[in-house]
């Protein structure tokens, strides 16, 4: 059996590094995966999976809410063009998308079986708005706008028509594509299609090199793979709370490194799950789902769409607390900024991180293992 991973990859590697997970586990059953992905992909692939590259100059995180751009149109047109023009040679008996918001359409006109593996905001639709405040209520239905009668909505039209695609709304692609969701507990209503997992454990970056001394009274800081925050405030107010600070800059340079701070650019959370006191980040599944198997406490100060919904779901599951939620909804922002809060805001929320000692979350991150095991007992 062959099957083709697509991975988005935009301002992040989150998909593709979730879908090498995924890979590892069909691997160890017997199916031959390849990905289909952005010559990004390359260098964490290497030589362990056979790459097909796409133009894919586009990412989920700068859509505008209601229409979108020309050249996110067209960028989007491309990837798909070459994905058409890669299944007409190669022919996999599976596609599993990373989100695979788009590239479902594609699989259907060349009539190969196609599932998607997503989470929080590409769910918000299927989300009942019932239990929330106000602020995450707010949070909610945009995402919701923005993938049904919105920016999405438009897209899957426009490739449609542009290459004689099989169209489907998005609500519509919601309710009948088979999906996997790498999120326990998320708050959508049960479904035949969509088959709910423990996260994903997957991780990007070196091990961490410093010495082990006082990790255990240590604190992560970490924005991600696509990380363009200055995290230069976090660091220093974090640094009166907690002896020592382990960091994963990203592609930024920290300003007047205090003591007892270990910088790296970027650190495999594998490396020190389970070993810090508590972890302040973005709120990336990758993130979130590693230190939350190890029920790390964990802050979350939302960059995007994606980790404004994270929050909320953090809140109502016990995994994490988090600053800056109520900025973002006041901006609407979904570009990958540090959102509005106070000096005040981050220090109250530091000191009730170091005070916690584990989150009562007790779920292990097996969900590659439990989506390679369901796609094998179906085929």
């Amino acid at each position: 059996m062959k099957i083709l991973i697509v991975a988005h990859i935009g301002e992040t590697l989150g998909h593709l590094v979730r879908g090498i997970s995924i890979a590892k586990e069909l691997e160890k059953r017997g199916i031959e995966v390849s990905f289909a992905a952005s010559d990004r992909a390359i260098s964490l692939l290497k030589e362990n999976f056979n790459l097909h590259v796409l133009s894919w100059n586009f990412s989920h995180n700068s859509f505008e809410p209601n229409n979108p751009t020309s050249e996110t149109l067209k960028a989007i047109l491309l990837s798909n063009k070459n994905l058409l023009e890669l299944l007409e040679t190669h022919r996999p008996n599976l596609i599993i998308g990373m989100p695979g918001i788009f590239t479902a359409q594609v699989a259907l006109k060349i009539g190969i079986p196609h599932l998607s593996v997503m989470h929080g905001p590409y769910l918000s639709p299927l989300i009942p708005i019932k239990g929330f405040t106000e602020s995450e209520t707010k949070i909610i239905e945009s995402t919701q706008q923005l993938f049904v009668s919105g920016c999405v909505d438009s897209i899957r039209r426009h490739l449609s028509k542009s290459l004689n695609l099989p169209y489907s709304t998005y609500q519509e692609y919601l309710e009948t594509e088979r999906i996997f969701v790498p999120q326990p507990n998320l708050f959508i209503q049960p479904a035949d299609n969509i088959q709910l997992v423990n996260f994903i454990n997957a991780s990007l970056g070196e091990p961490f090199r410093g010495e082990e001394r006082d990790l255990r009274e240590a604190c992560h800081i970490t924005f991600g793979s696509g990380s363009c925050t200055d995290l230069t405030k976090i660091v220093h107010l974090a640094r009166q709370f907690f002896p020592r600070l382990v960091v994963s800059c990203g592609t930024n340079k920290l300003e007047k490194v205090p003591d007892q701070v270990d910088v790296q650019p970027f650190i495999s959370s594998f490396s020190l799950a389970g070993r810090v006191r508590a972890v302040i980040s973005h709120g990336g599944i990758g993130t979130v789902g590693t230190f939350a198997a190890s029920q790390t406490p964990q802050l979350i100060i939302p960059t995007d769409c994606d980790q404004a919904n994270m929050t909320i779901y953090t809140r109502h599951t016990g995994i994490a607390h988090s600053v800056g939620k109520s900025g973002w909804e006041q901006t609407q922002q979904l570009g990958r900024c540090m959102p509005q809060f106070t000096d005040g805001e981050l220090i109250n929320s530091l000191e009730k991180l170091s005070f916690q000692s584990e989150t009562n979350w007790k779920k292990l991150s097996s969900g590659a293992s439990e989506i390679a095991e369901s796609i094998v007992a179906s085929f």
